[in-house]
């Protein structure tokens, strides 16, 4: 079953608000351009771990933009679909957050959409199961950095037994093995 993870969905969420706030920035006044400034990460950020200074930095931008402040919303809805307690509630909150984020009509936001219609059966099945891929994710960066280390191995099995080795594997048997 392929899933995916929401790690990886917020990120493309992430990356869709940025090119929001890029945009907003190019097409504003000079007098407004202000406001934009050092605004990145405040966006991005969760709401929970903003202190007061970056509060009102946000209030003041979103006085200015509407746009924004309806793309922060959806990025606390959408944090919201995996945190439901069934299968069946993840699963509807996915379709109301599509619904709400359609209906807000933001290019940026739209596309990202578009692209989660596209991979909605995976992103379903991650709902059902409350499924994460952390665990594999975890072991692939291990395995890149025994790559990384190993810079030079002209033998496979070696790598391999390294690999093997950084994981306190035992008794592994492979395709490879024959």
């Amino acid at each position: 079953m392929i899933c995916f993870d929401h790690f990886h969905l917020a990120q493309h969420f992430s990356k869709a608000i940025d090119r929001l706030r890029v945009h907003e920035a190019k097409s504003a006044g000079t007098e407004k351009k202000e406001f934009y400034k050092g605004t990145r990460w405040l966006l991005l950020k969760n709401p929970e771990k903003l202190n007061e200074d970056q509060h009102v930095t946000l209030q003041r931008l979103f006085a200015v933009n509407e746009k924004l402040y309806k793309a922060y919303v959806l990025r606390d809805d959408f944090r919201q679909i995996f945190a439901g307690h069934s299968a069946r509630s993840r699963l509807i909150r996915l379709t109301n957050w599509m619904r709400r984020a359609r209906a807000v009509r933001i290019p940026q936001i739209t596309e990202f959409v578009k692209n989660i219609e596209k991979w909605e059966p995976y992103i379903r099945n991650t709902l059902r199961g409350n499924y994460l891929n952390s665990f594999a994710e975890g072991i692939n960066t291990k395995v890149r950095v025994v790559q990384r280390m190993a810079y030079g191995y002209k033998d496979f099995d070696y790598l391999r037994l390294k690999i093997f080795q950084q994981f306190n594997f035992r008794e592994i048997k492979s395709l490879f093995d024959g």
